[in-house]
């Protein structure tokens, strides 16, 4: 029995009463369940992606970074260069003029791209009131003519953090109607760059990504702060960007409390950024963490260990919360530079910059002497090794972090403890373990006052429990003896309701819809609610779900955020799966005025076959573009490890057009699906195509595997050619086959090639027909681009002379032919070989195998005239030497003494002397003796048995051999 384990509401609220009411003693006590057997999924995804996690936020070359990429399995995140920078550097001026921007390179094949995300800084890209398609156009030219592959970046952020800078393009103090107009220009050049380079069809593999928010303090002034940054430039930019770039730092001052967006803080915003995307797209557009980690403030003005280790704790911290949304991330970037040797300068007194990777062994000094790593390291360190597919964990404490991934024989378990106490951990595993090889214990202890404790240990296989200080992440390494085997799998999906940043007014009721759930197999259910409030409000409103109520915690990921101005935080409500619906409605109140619920999710986690993660669905075409036609062909690679549903679905920006359905079996296949519409895309806009794979007969809630193709643009429909090559099973070219498609008859030429140009997508039949060859027909679906169609034909008339044969020197052999058409047929057998074929104008011929000294291969060709068409065979026979036939003589001329020869039942014999005869089989065994006197003699043979014998002749001490054949 497979058991997924849930927690309830009442368990949750006991265990709450329980911290209010009886605080406990010494170390806090948290539970951590796991089901090793059972996978985890959020949304489609199972297995730890780790380009997605684990970069430097550099773009570098140096050996030395070099091998650090190789022996941590980490990638470059992020390089300050582009074209603007590139424009500048040629002594154009930022945000006027630029270089010619005329493509040269004209071709559509979709160029490679490299990793890492390219941005520039505002100054050199930015000016007020600048001509935003001038440096689109620019920008597209430089991605496509001037870099090669390592320089054009999967993702371009075309500036970094530029909202903070928008005071520095105006003139005099702040002012609020010059932020809005910078602001505003400022997303309208993202949005220029974004399409220009969409539409774009050679940098098909690019990324636009913006707007690298740097404080996202999205509560501030009653959410004016979200309304005129990140949510203008969705409004503005969006509909052209492939995701949302966020910047989550934590402030640490030694000196002071934390300033920590880590926890619920940084769960908020990119809830509420979650929300919207799915309110205005229909769907969550990913995320692009493209900074991440801790700001300090009150250490040393120089560089120390102590100072750098700080920012890992942070790291940590949002890396666990990242994680859990793999399935809308694109990539995230730890803080943490390479040797940034750009900072070690004069004015800085040659100390390290702060988040660098690497430090000089001499500090201080003009000439580096060599390169150290800084503590920083420890963060590669710890997860170096993590990998594999997800597996289900819960903590029951929101301050204890918990990630779980199987790889083969090794399960991963990583813990991180957010509170400000000491917390014992306490594992529960749901399923007896199987035999244990070994667990080691990674763990990485920071303190403020302290140099930080990294630890790498092997641990008593009976382990049960751990303590984790404030801020510790460990890492476990459970070495099985054999490969673990998945017998089960949860999928956990989040339900976006469209109402957000809804004012709290007092006892007055707050209304949030969620239609569509998934109901089947429901194990949990966890409602996130965000809220921005005053610190003296409730943080404790009436739930109503479905109208029936539910409890709120009083504990969240993370702090009470004493330190900001407002609360701004999620937190997670357990919800009992059986007050789930198709469609709910979710009522909230308060009993206090201000502030607001800035978004709602409902996260449900349904069982699923574990063969959820075994099936894929993936679209080959259309990659960036589509014929604007009554039809919308989309191929289609599919993994089914059963009979299943495969679907494509063609969207306009919000709004379903049409789709088909075709049920595929069980295996890995292609298919072209060509999806009818009501109407024509319209030219010039941009469409999405979407893929599932599921259960047959069952509707989107149920999808397995999906794939989505975003700005799709249509164009004027083409006409694409269509190829015929035409051979036979020799691999011929057939000339004069007639090749019957879209209404036309064309002929193949002598290079067995017949042409159609000017073809539109869609399906049509096509027929072969020639007078030697079997005629053939079946559908074509011609997609967005070119076919070849390559068909073999198979003779009409055909004859085959048999099957390759091993035969012994002496044996007879008996070949039969087999033919098409067995009327008016004709034969002749022949071969170069040295060997009689009797019967060679007849269907069936024979002949015996020749003596032989070694292995010898015999040619026997045939040739059939079949209704005046001739047809051709041969065949191999392999004849080997009889060594069991011992002569001092062996006679085969035709003038031999025996006649007639082949016979059939009297054979006449000329003997000068009185002889003994001895009838011998081609393999030596006598058969029959017989004694003759001198002279001519008749002996009968009709008792012996058709085949090829030797006569052994003895006379005067001198024995000869004879062959005959016997009919």
């Amino acid at each position: 029995m497979n058991l997924i384990f849930k927690f309830s509401s009442i368990v949750m609220v006991l265990l709450n009463l329980c911290c209010i009411v009886f605080p406990m003693q010494g170390n806090a006590q948290t539970k951590v369940t796991i089901n090793h057997k059972v996978q985890r999924f959020i949304g489609d995804v199972s297995t730890l992606d780790r380009s997605k996690f684990f970069n430097l936020h550099a773009k570098s070359h140096d050996k030395d970074v070099t091998a650090f990429y190789e022996e941590y399995n980490i990638g470059e995140g992020r390089g300050f260069w582009g074209p603007m920078s590139e424009s500048k550097r040629k002594g154009f001026t930022v945000g006027s003029t630029y270089p010619n921007s005329t493509i040269i390179d004209k071709s559509t094949d979709v160029k490679e791209v490299n990793r890492y995300v390219g941005t520039e800084h505002p100054r050199t890209v930015f000016v007020d009131e600048m001509d935003v398609e001038k440096a689109a156009n620019w920008a597209a030219k430089y991605f496509v003519d001037e870099v090669d592959a390592d320089d054009r970046p999967e993702f371009y952020e075309p500036m970094n953090e530029p909202f903070v800078h928008a005071h520095d393009f105006y003139e005099g103090k702040w002012i609020t109607e010059d932020e809005i107009r910078v602001k505003r220009r400022m997303a309208e050049l993202f949005g220029a760059i974004g399409k220009k380079i969409h539409d774009t069809p050679s940098l098909g593999k690019m990324k636009v990504v913006g707007y690298s928010s740097a404080w996202p303090s999205l509560e501030i002034n009653n959410f004016a702060h979200w309304e005129d940054n990140m949510k203008m430039f969705m409004d503005v930019a969006g509909d052209d960007m492939d995701a949302f770039a966020t910047h989550l730092y934590d402030g640490v001052n030694i000196t002071g409390q934390n300033n920590n967006r880590s926890g619920s803080n940084s769960e908020a915003i990119l809830d509420l950024i979650e929300t919207y995307s799915y309110k205005k797209w229909g769907k969550v557009k990913p995320h692009a963490i493209t900074e991440y980690g801790v700001i300090t403030s009150g250490f040393d003005e120089n560089y120390t260990d102590l100072e750098s280790i700080q920012s890992i704790k942070g790291i940590n911290h949002m890396l666990f919360n990242l994680l859990d949304r793999e399935n809308v991330i694109d990539i995230s970037i730890p803080f943490i530079t390479d040797k940034s040797t750009w900072h070690l300068t004069e004015n800085n007194g040659y100390q390290p910059y702060g988040a660098a990777l690497f430090i000089p062994t001499n500090i201080g000094e003009k000439e580096v002497q060599g390169w150290r790593y800084s503590p920083k390291i420890h963060f590669f360190e710890l997860w170096k090794n993590v990998q594999g597919k997800r597996i289900q964990i819960a903590s029951d404490n929101p301050d204890i972090q918990s990630q779980a991934f199987l790889e083969d024989k090794i399960l991963f378990i990583a813990l991180n403890n957010l509170d400000i106490k000491t917390q014992t951990v306490n594992l529960d595993f749901i399923e007896s373990l199987e035999e244990i090889d070994y667990i080691t214990k990674k763990s990485l202890r920071i303190y403020n006052d302290k140099q930080e404790e990294m630890s790498n240990e092997k641990l008593d296989k009976n382990i049960t429990s751990l303590e984790l200080v404030s801020g510790e992440t460990v890492v476990l390494e459970y070495h099985f003896t054999q490969n673990i085997e998945l017998t089960s799998a949860i999928a956990e999906r989040k339900y976006y309701a469209p109402e957000h940043i809804t004012e709290i007014k007092a006892n007055t009721q707050n209304t949030f819809t969620f239609n569509g759930l998934v109901t089947d197999q429901i194990e949990n259910v966890t409602l996130h609610m965000g809220i921005g409030r005053k610190h003296d409000k409730s943080k404790k409103p009436i739930i109503l779900v479905n109208n029936t109520s539910v409890d709120v915690p009083t504990n969240w990921k993370g702090s009470d955020q004493a330190h900001r101005d407002d609360f701004f935080g999620v937190i997670e409500i357990p919800i009992d799966a059986n007050l789930i619906k198709a469609n709910n409605t979710i009522t909230v109140s308060f009993p206090d005025d201000g502030g607001h619920i800035s978004s709602m999710i409902l996260e449900v986690s349904n069982q699923r076959d574990v063969s959820l993660g075994l099936e894929k669905v993936q679209i080959i075409s259309p990659n960036t573009s589509v014929g604007s036609a009554q039809r919308i062909n989309v191929d289609l690679k599919y993994t089914a490890t059963t009979s299943r549903d495969l679907v494509a679905e063609f969207w306009s920006q919000s709004q379903w057009l049409g789709q088909f359905t075709t049920t595929v079996p069980a295996g890995i296949g292609t298919q072209t699906l060509s999806i009818p519409l009501g109407s024509t895309p319209t030219i010039g806009d941009k469409y999405i195509v979407k893929a599932s794979l599921r259960p047959v007969g069952k509707s989107w809630e149920y999808n397995i595997a999906t794939d989505q193709k975003n700005d799709i643009l249509a164009v004027e429909e083409q006409g694409y050619t269509v190829n015929f090559i035409i051979k036979n099973n020799n691999n011929e070219l057939i000339e004069g086959t007639n090749v019957s498609f879209n209404e036309q008859t064309v002929s193949t030429n002598g290079n067995g090639e017949a042409t159609f140009n000017n073809i539109f997508a869609g399906t049509y039949n096509y027929s072969l027909s020639h007078d030697q060859y079997n005629s053939y027909s079946e559908d074509l679906i011609v997609s967005n681009e070119n076919v070849m169609v390559e068909i073999t034909l198979d003779d009409k008339y055909w004859i085959h002379a048999g099957e390759p044969k091993t035969v012994t020197s002496g044996d007879l052999v008996t070949l039969t032919a087999s033919t098409s058409d067995h009327t008016n047929v004709t034969y002749k057998w022949f071969s170069s070989a040295d060997i009689d074929i009797e019967n060679s104008e007849n269907k069936s011929m024979n002949f015996v195998a020749p003596n032989v000294a070694d292995n010898t291969e015999i040619l026997i060709e045939l040739e059939g005239t079949i209704n005046d068409f001739i047809a051709y065979d041969n065949i191999i026979i392999s004849v080997l030497p009889n060594n069991d036939i011992t002569s001092s003589e062996l006679i085969t001329d035709k003038t031999s003494l025996l006649y007639p020869n082949p016979v059939e039942d009297i054979i006449n014999i000329n003997l000068k002397d009185d002889t003994e005869i001895v009838f011998m089989t081609s393999s030596g065994k006598e058969v029959k003796t017989v004694s003759l006197t001198k002279g001519d003699q008749a002996v009968n043979v009709a008792d012996l048995q058709k085949g090829f014998y030797f006569l052994s002749v003895s006379n005067n001490d001198i024995t000869t051999l004879h062959k005959i054949i016997k009919k």
